[in-house]
């Protein structure tokens, strides 16, 4: 069986279970890319600092996928609802778990754009995953760590849209990555930063207060 395969970081092309490079210095002719059947990768990997998405950075914990891999799924390129690839519905498209993260394998079907995909994981020219989602209203939470940098680790999802690969992933340790940072994600760094801004003003006003407080004593009244 010939697999277009990512398990690792970066995409790696896979021909008959050998890696491409060595499979095509050892073939006596060109391989046909096209005749590739299986695309594989991790759409999302675990407590993996994403880039930076406007402001803060994300992490995904363990477990956020749970409950959510049985539902529809569809396999896009570059997230375009107009290009699909495979539907886990329609059995051409596999998830899973595993200590890593979330994994993906579907199936190639004999068209112009799966042969296009194909060739463009096999030249690098796409190199990363992703996958669209809708966060659980309980399923994130945001700290500010101690470089400064605001982090959003999202503990739940409650929708699964698409894993796709991908030319421009938010996760760059993604194999072959719909990033939907959004408004959801923005809305929730918005109340973070509000809510900090208000118990800043807190600290100083009871600061003050206390400051106050102190110069009474001092003058005796």
């Amino acid at each position: 069986m010939r697999t277009v395969s990512a398990i690792t970081a970066g995409i790696e092309l896979r021909f008959a279970g050998r890696p491409l490079a060595e499979a095509m210095a050892a073939a006596e002719t060109e391989i046909d890319i096209s005749a590739a059947d299986t695309v594989a990768g991790y759409a999302a990997r675990f407590n993996v600092r994403s880039q930076d998405l406007g402001g803060f950075y994300e992490l995904i914990a363990a477990g956020a996928f749970d409950g959510v891999l049985e539902q529809d799924v569809v396999a896009l390129f570059n997230h375009d609802a107009n290009q699909p690839l495979a539907r886990s519905s329609a059995g051409t498209l596999r998830l899973s778990v595993d200590d890593i993260g979330l994994r993906y394998e579907f199936d190639l079907a004999k068209d112009d754009l799966s042969e296009q995909v194909a060739r463009f994981i096999a030249d690098k020219r796409v190199a990363g995953s992703s996958f669209g989602f809708f966060v659980a209203p309980d399923g994130d939470k945001w700290v500010r760590m101690e470089d400064g940098q605001v982090c959003r680790t999202i503990t739940r999802f409650s929708r699964l849209l698409d894993v796709s690969p991908c030319t421009f992933p938010a996760y760059l340790a993604t194999d072959v990555q719909l990033r939907a940072a959004g408004d959801a994600s923005a809305s929730g760094l918005a109340a973070f930063l509000a809510a900090e801004q208000r118990t800043a003003a807190t600290v100083a006003t009871s600061s003050r207060a206390r400051e106050l407080e102190l110069m009474e004593i001092s003058l005796g009244r």
